[in-house]
C-alpha cells in the first residue's frame, strides 16, 4: 500500500473548509482524510502561511518526473532494505 500525497491547494483548501465549518469530524469525513491532518495542516499554515510546506514541490509533475527517474535504476544499483 503507498502513502497518499496531497497537493498545497488541497491542503489549503482542506484548512479553509475546517475554518468555516468548525467541525473536523465532519470535514475530514467528508474529504476521506484522517482528522489529525487537518489539525497538522492548520498548524503548519497559521506558522508559516507563505510557505507551510516546504517540502512539497511547486509543480506536481516535478515529483512524477522524480519517481520516473528513480524507477529508471538498474536493479543492481538499488539498495534493498531488509
Amino acid at each position: 500500500m503507498s502513502r497518499r500525497s496531497y497537493t498545497e491547494e488541497f491542503k489549503r483548501e482542506a484548512v479553509a473548509l475546517l475554518e468555516r465549518s468548525n467541525n473536523k469530524a465532519q470535514v475530514a469525513r467528508d474529504l476521506g482524510i484522517h482528522p489529525n491532518l487537518l489539525d497538522k495542516w492548520r498548524s503548519k499554515i497559521r506558522s508559516n502561511p507563505d510557505r507551510p510546506f516546504p517540502w512539497q514541490k511547486e509543480n506536481p509533475q516535478d515529483e512524477e518526473l522524480a519517481h520516473a527517474e528513480k524507477r529508471k535504476t538498474p536493479a543492481s544499483k538499488r539498495r534493498w532494505k531488509y
